[in-house]
C-alpha cells in the first residue's frame, strides 16, 4: 500500500510539471498540459474512452521536462519514458539535443560507490523495503545486486539475499572502487570531427540519404518498387538519427564528467548468471570503442621498461595485428612511428596517418594509444618515466572455447585457443575460416550432382537438397568465396559456444557480407536482398559445419549440459539452477508467461505471476543452459582475478574476457589471471554440478559426466598467448 501511494503521488507531481506537444487534431504550435487530459472522454458516438488511450497518444509526442521537475524529484532522464527529447532545428538544418537528453538518471558517481553489504547503509539511505537485502551503489537511487529479468521468482531473490558469497560482492566492490577520468585528447578530437561533420571511425554519418520524390503519375509495379525504396531510405535515415542520439548521450555524459574535473566511479552489479556490468548506461568502459577511448584510469603510473613494451603490443592489438608474436607486434609498431606521431598530432586531416587509426579494429582506442606513445617518446625523463593513464588490455582467445577446452581437458581444442604454450599465437578464427573456405571452394567447383554427394557425406546438413537447390548452393558458393575472411566468421565462432541460434548466426554473417559486398549508403534491390539472405544462410551452415569438425569435445559437453537441463525440466518441472564456484545461486528465469490485465480509471496494468508454480519453458531452458553455465564460469574467473589484483594493490577492470590494468602491471596481471584459471579448473566443476543435481533430485537419472581428454591444466601458466 505504501508503495502504491508513493507512485500515485509521483505521477501526480509529474503531471504538474510536464508539458508536451499537442497530438494530431489540435492547432499547430499549441501546448496542452496532460493533467487536463486525464479522466473520461466520449467519442463521436458517445462511447466512453479511457484517457489512458489519450495518454499513450500524448506520450508518443516529444516530451520536455521542465527544470523544476529535475529539482523536485532528482529525475534526470526524460529518455526513461521512451521518448528522447531530440528534435530538428529546421532553420539551422541540424539536430538539436534537449538538455534532458544529456541528464541520464544513472550517471557515474563523483564519490566512491557504497560497498555492497547486507541491509541498508544506516544514515546514508533510508530504504525500509530493502532491509536484510544486499545494498550498495548509489547514495540516493537504490539498485539491485542482481539484475533480475522477467520470469525471476521470489525464491531466487530470497536465495540471493540469504547467500554468503564474499567472493562475488568483494569483487564487485573492487571494480566499483576504481576511479576514472575522461580522456580530454580523445574528447576534443571527437568534438572536432563532429563540428566538421566527418564520417569516420564508426561515428554515425552526419548526412542523411536523400529521400526520392514519388511522382503522382506513377502507378502499378513501378510505384510499389519506388515506395519500397523510399521506405528503405527512410529506415536508414531513422537508424542514423538513433545513432546520433546515442552519440549525443555519450558525449553529454563525458562533457559533464570532464567539467567536474575530479575522478568518477562506476557502481557495478550482476546479471542473473553472475556476469558483471557497470550501472551507468550511456558511458561506461563496457560500451563501444568510442566509450572506451573516452575513458582512462584516474591514477596514472610510470610505464617502466615493460610497460613501454606492453603499450606497443596494445596498439598493435587495437589496430588488428594480434596474430603476430608479441615481439613482432612491437617491431611493427616501431616501424610505424612516423605515421603514429602524425596521427596523434594531426588526427583529422586527410592522409595515410588518418587512415592508420580510423581503419583500426578499435579506432578511438587506437588513437588514444597513439597519443600516449608520442607523449612517452617526448617525455624529458625518457619513455619509461612517462606517467600513463590509458588502460592496457589482455584478451582471451575465444574465451568460451577456452573454458570448454579446460572443462573437457581437450588437448586439441586447448591448442587451438592458446591454452598450451606455443611459439606463436594460434588463431581459432583463422582456423575456422580456412575450413569454411575449403568447404565452400569444393562446392563452388562442383557440379550440382557432386554438390548433392558432398551434402550426403556431411550427413545431409541441408535437409531436402535437390538438384535445383544444389545448383543454387553452387552459385552462392561462387558468390561468397572471395569474401570469406576471418572477420566474416569471427563473431559467429565467438558466440557459437554461447548458444547463438542459427538465425542469430545468420544475421551476424549477413552483416559482414553486406559490408563486403555493398557500400554503407547503397540501398539494395530485391534481387540483391535475396542473394544476400541466401548467401548468409549458406555460409552460416558451412560455418557451423566447420565448428563441428574442429571442436568435437566442446560440442559433446554442450550436448551433455543440454541433456541435464532437459531431464531437470521434464522430470521435475523445475528451472535449471546451480551455484557458481564463488557461491552465487543461479536460476534460469525462462518460464511461460502467466499475466493478467487490469483496467483502472487512469490506465491499464499488466500483472505477471513470477512464482515456481508457473511452468518452465523446457526448450529455452535446454538451449540456454550451456552458454549460461559457461558465462557463470568466465565471470567466476574474472572475479577471482579481480580480488587477487586488489590484494596486490593493483588497478583492475574487465570487460568479461578482456582484462585491463596499467601498462607497467601487465606482467603481474598475466601471472595472476593464469594462476586463477588453473585454480578454478583444478576443481571438479562438472562432477560438482552432476553431484548437486543428483542430491537435489534423487529420483532423476542424469547422464554421466562425459569422458575427458588428457590436458594438464597446469600448462596454462606457461602459455604466453592464453591472454595477450
Amino acid at each position: 500500500a505504501q508503495r502504491a501511494k508513493i507512485g500515485a503521488q509521483l505521477l501526480s507531481d509529474l503531471l504538474e510539471v510536464t508539458k508536451m506537444d499537442r497530438p494530431r487534431g489540435y492547432d499547430a504550435g499549441d501546448d496542452v498540459d496532460i493533467s487536463d487530459n486525464i479522466g473520461m472522454e466520449y467519442d463521436a458516438k458517445g462511447k466512453g474512452v479511457l484517457m489512458s488511450d489519450r495518454l499513450e497518444e500524448l506520450l508518443s509526442s516529444s516530451i520536455t521536462i521542465r527544470e523544476e521537475a529535475l529539482a523536485k524529484f532528482g529525475v534526470h532522464d526524460a529518455g526513461n519514458t521512451g521518448n528522447a527529447a531530440v528534435g530538428r532545428d529546421e532553420e539551422a538544418g541540424e539536430e538539436s539535443v534537449g538538455e534532458t537528453l544529456v541528464k541520464p538518471k544513472h550517471l557515474p558517481m563523483v564519490m566512491q560507490p557504497l560497498a555492497w553489504s547486507r541491509g541498508q547503509h544506516a544514515g546514508e539511505r533510508a530504504d525500509p523495503f530493502n532491509s536484510g537485502r544486499w545494498d550498495g551503489g548509489y547514495l540516493e537511487t537504490p539498485i539491485s545486486l542482481v539484475r533480475f529479468t522477467e520470469g525471476a521468482t521470489e525464491g531466487h531473490r530470497q536465495a540471493i539475499d540469504r547467500s554468503q558469497m564474499p567472493g562475488v560482492v568483494d569483487g564487485l566492490n573492487c571494480l566499483s572502487s576504481v576511479p576514472w577520468l575522461i580522456n580530454s585528447y580523445v574528447y576534443d578530437v571527437v568534438r572536432e570531427a563532429e563540428r566538421q561533420e566527418l564520417d569516420l571511425a564508426d561515428l554515425p554519418s552526419f548526412h542523411n540519404l536523400e529521400v526520392p520524390e514519388v511522382p503522382e503519375e506513377l502507378s502499378g509495379g513501378k510505384l510499389r518498387e519506388l515506395q519500397a525504396h523510399v521506405a528503405k531510405v527512410e529506415r536508414h535515415n531513422m537508424n542514423l538519427h538513433s545513432l546520433r542520439c546515442t552519440l549525443a548521450l555519450k558525449l553529454g555524459v563525458a562533457d559533464k564528467m570532464r567539467k567536474a574535473a575530479s575522478p568518477f566511479y562506476f557502481p557495478h552489479n550482476l546479471d542473473f548468471r553472475g556476469r558483471v556490468y557497470p550501472v551507468p548506461p550511456h558511458l561506461n568502459y563496457m560500451g563501444d570503442d568510442l566509450s572506451r577511448g573516452l575513458l582512462m584510469f584516474a591514477a596514472g603510473k610510470p610505464l617502466g621498461e615493460r610497460g613501454f613494451f606492453w603499450l606497443k603490443v596494445h596498439l598493435a592489438n587495437l589496430v588488428g595485428n594480434n596474430k603476430l608474436s608479441l615481439e613482432g607486434r612491437v617491431s611493427w609498431v616501431e616501424s610505424q612511428l612516423p605515421i603514429i606521431e602524425k596521427a596523434a598530432k594531426d588526427p583529422l586531416s586527410p592522409g595515410e596517418h588518418r587512415d592508420f587509426w580510423t581503419e583500426a579494429d578499435e579506432p578511438w582506442q587506437a588513437l588514444a594509444v597513439c597519443n600516449e606513445l608520442v607523449q612517452a617518446y617526448e617525455c624529458p625523463a625518457g619513455p619509461e618515466n612517462h606517467v600513463c593513464h590509458v588502460p592496457v588490455h589482455q584478451d582471451g582467445t575465444c574465451n568460451g572455447l577456452q573454458h570448454y577446452a579446460a572443462l573437457g581437458r581437450d588437448e586439441d581444442g586447448a591448442r587451438a585457443v592458446n591454452l598450451t604454450p606455443e611459439a606463436k599465437p594460434q588463431d581459432v578464427y583463422t582456423d575456422v575460416c580456412n575450413v569454411v573456405r575449403e568447404i565452400v571452394s569444393e562446392i563452388a567447383a562442383a557440379s550440382p550432382e557432386e554438390v548433392l554427394a558432398l551434402d550426403m557425406q556431411e550427413g545431409g546438413g541441408n535437409d531436402g537438397l535437390d538438384l535445383e537447390m544444389a545448383a543454387r548452393d553452387r552459385y552462392l558458393a561462387q558468390l561468397v568465396l572471395e569474401h570469406i575472411e576471418r572477420k566474416v566468421v569471427k563473431q559467429t565462432v565467438m558466440t557459437s559456444v554461447y548458444g547463438v541460434t542459427f538465425i542469430g548466426a545468420r544475421d551476424q554473417i549477413r552483416n559482414r557480407l553486406n559490408e563486403r559486398l555493398f557500400t554503407d549508403s547503397e540501398i539494395l534491390t530485391e534481387v540483391q536482398e535475396q542473394d544476400l539472405m541466401d548467401a548468409s544462410n549458406f555460409l552460416t551452415r558451412k560455418t557451423m559445419q566447420a565448428l563441428g569438425r574442429l571442436f568435437k569435445s566442446a560440442k559433446d559437453i554442450m550436448g551433455w549440459l543440454a541433456l541435464l537441463s532437459t531431464q531437470c525440466g521434464k522430470e521435475t518441472s523445475q528451472a535449471m539452477s546451480w551455484v557458481t564456484p564463488l557461491g552465487l545461486p543461479v536460476m534460469q528465469p525462462y518460464r511461460d508467461e502467466n499475466s493478467y490485465r487490469v483496467r483502472t480509471a487512469m490506465t491499464r496494468v499488466t500483472l505477471v505471476e513470477n512464482t515456481e508454480a508457473v511452468p518452465v519453458k523446457t526448450a529455452k531452458q535446454r538451449s540456454a543452459f550451456p552458454p549460461n553455465f559457461v558465462h557463470s564460469l568466465d565471470s567466476t574467473h574474472m572475479l577471482m582475478t579481480c580480488m587477487e589484483m586488489h590484494k596486490k594493490n593493483l588497478t583492475f577492470a574487465a570487460v568479461h574476457d578482456s582484462y585491463w590494468t596499467h601498462a607497467g602491471d601487465i606482467d603481474e596481471m598475466n601471472e595472476t589471471l593464469r594462476d586463477k584459471f588453473v585454480e578454478l579448473y583444478r576443481r571438479p566443476v562438472l562432477e560438482d554440478l552432476h553431484r548437486s543435481l543428483k542430491m537435489r533430485y534423487a529420483g532423476v537419472e542424469f547422464p554421466p559426466v562425459p569422458d575427458r581428454g588428457d590436458l594438464d591444466i597446469e600448462v596454462v601458466r606457461d602459455s604466453t598467448y592464453f591472454f595477450s
